[in-house]
């Protein structure tokens, strides 16, 4: 923050005076308050009282009000929360440019990635590479199969192809397993 000369009757001294060059350069005008309650504004916000939530929220027309308490803290509220203290930031064109290019509108109804296999909650999980396509498969297939009718055509992500290689592939797994199953329980069977 800059300093200015100030000189009054013979004695001189320096005072510091906000800059304002990006709330100048972005057009940010953000109402600066002294208390929560306070109807009227005093001035408007300076750029060492900026920090990123409070231009995200501007930008998004979520910001309601900013304020400092006698004690130096300051606080914003989005409209329709709750006050929360934040501690001012040194902020550059980059940052807010990112800001600006990031700013999203939240969580909407409908947004997001779509529930399959009967409407039920998805987890995200580790597996192995090669087995990938055959599981995104399985997905498919069980997402076709719990789907009703009325329900709308479901856009599988996996080919016929390979829906049917993944089949073919279940059905020696299966098979395999049977068998692993049936040794097993006749050597268990046996220790008793």
């Amino acid at each position: 923050m800059p300093f200015e000369k100030v000189t009054k009757s013979n004695n001189s001294f320096y005072i510091m005076k906000p800059t304002d060059t990006l709330v100048t350069k972005y057009d940010i005008i953000i109402p600066f308050y002294t208390s929560e309650n306070v109807t009227k504004s005093v001035r408007n916000i300076y750029d060492h009282e900026l920090c990123k939530e409070v231009i995200r929220l501007y930008l998004l027309n979520k910001l309601d009000r900013i304020w400092r308490n006698p004690y130096g803290s300051y606080y914003y509220k989005a409209k329709g929360g709750l006050p929360e203290y934040y501690r001012p930031q040194i902020l550059t064109s980059v940052d807010i440019e990112k800001i600006i290019a990031q700013k999203k509108g939240g969580r909407r109804k409908g947004t997001g990635r779509k529930k399959l296999a009967g409407n039920s909650p998805s987890v995200t999980m580790r597996v192995p590479q090669y087995i990938r396509k055959d599981i995104q498969a399985l997905i498919d297939m069980y997402a076709h199969w719990c789907a009703s009718d009325e329900e709308p055509v479901l856009v599988s992500k996996t080919s016929v192809e390979q829906r049917l290689k993944t089949i073919e592939f279940l059905h020696y797994v299966t098979e395999y397993e049977k068998e692993y199953i049936s040794n097993n329980e006749k050597s268990y069977d046996n220790k008793k």
